[in-house]
């Protein structure tokens, strides 16, 4: 009889750790809604130029610029 916590030559293999409970789920507040549309805004500039990659910084700081300038920025009123 094989012994639970032994492998097929009897030698001993860790217990599996307890899983934890899954961390709360934290609403998103207005930073993040504006991280968020940043991101999503960057990424249209990304695929706009046709994917290519090496103006990350300049998409996100456009897309930060035209977002906090429009009022569109959660957060922001203009």
């Amino acid at each position: 009889m094989k012994h639970p916590h032994r492998g097929a030559a009897g030698e001993a293999r860790p217990e599996t750790p307890a899983k934890s409970s899954p961390a709360p789920v934290l609403s998103a507040g207005p930073d993040d809604e504006l991280e968020v549309r940043i991101r999503e805004a960057a990424y249209f500039r990304y695929l706009t130029r046709g994917a290519e990659v090496g103006h990350e910084m300049e998409d996100w700081l456009q897309a930060e610029a035209e977002l906090l300038e429009s009022g569109e920025a959660p957060g922001t009123s203009h």
